[in-house]
């Protein structure tokens, strides 16, 4: 990547193969370069604007978007693991299996509630998570997540436990995308060309970051997870795996609360 520029092609969100073959054809490595009568997409077109601007796009839709949100507000993540070799009764090589969810709620008064879950490692832990996740969503109330991958996870535990299937639905029907949300209406550039969490909130909320945790990356929380299944660890550094696989769990959520509130700050 040496002498490429602060913004080159490579950013504009899907850009395939023949794309990337045109610019580089006509000389182009700069998005803010691409002249206007090149063919691009809508969403290229505005990633194209904040870039030769240096400001962020925001859709006039955010605030609609934002309204839809339905009171108390749940913030959810769930974290998984995948071994080779399934460890539980029921699951398949490499199924990613729930061992760990983090929930912050806003109920409007001001202040954030927290409950979270993580397996003890002994043993499947997906009923008892799932039963209480169900309890701690409460029946009404809109469910914050960042991607679909909390509802593919509740989707499989709805197959797997099908006596809390008819629970399990009306969570999922309540799930609010935070992800399509900002891809939809808003765009920075120093977002780079990705809206992964970890892209999104030190542009949108700089004070709060992963650094000063132990466990930063999902990747990690997989690995040490693994880890207190299979007895590698015990005792005192357990403890301070599990720790550490709460902070950082707890952290995606919190992160999604901040990020929905600097949304809400701009409309």
């Amino acid at each position: 990547t040496r002498g490429r520029p602060e913004h080159p092609v490579l950013e504009l969100p899907g850009i395939g193969f023949a794309k990337l073959e045109q610019f580089t054809n006509a000389g182009l490595n700069n998005i803010a370069e691409i002249p206007d009568e090149f063919s691009l997409n809508v969403r290229q077109k505005t990633v194209r604007e904040a870039v030769r601007s240096g400001l962020p796009w925001q859709s006039e839709a955010l605030g609609d978007q934002l309204a839809t949100l339905e009171s108390p507000v749940f913030f959810l993540d769930f974290e998984t693991f995948n071994p080779a070799v399934p460890v539980y009764p029921n699951t398949r090589p490499y199924e990613a299996v729930p061992f760990q969810w983090s929930c912050h709620i806003d109920r409007g008064g001001g202040e954030l509630e927290h409950q979270e879950f993580l397996a003890a490692g002994d043993g499947d832990p997906r009923r008892r998570l799932t039963e209480r996740l169900l309890d701690c969503v409460e029946d009404r109330g809109s469910i914050v997540v960042y991607s679909s991958y909390e509802a593919t996870s509740l989707r499989k535990l709805a197959s797997e436990f099908p006596d809390l299937a008819h629970r399990i639905q009306p969570v999922i029907d309540r799930l609010w995308d935070l992800y399509r949300v900002v891809s939809n209406n808003y765009y920075h550039p120093d977002f780079h060309g990705s809206l992964s969490l970890k892209s999104v909130l030190p542009v949108m909320v700089p004070e709060l970051g992963y650094d000063d945790l132990e466990i930063s990356d999902g990747a990690t929380a997989s690995a040490r997870f693994a880890e207190i299944e299979a007895a590698g660890i015990q005792g005192p550094e357990r403890e301070r795996v599990a720790t550490a696989l709460r902070e950082y769990c707890g952290r995606d959520t919190l992160a999604t609360v901040k990020i929905l509130e600097r949304l809400h700050s701009l409309v």
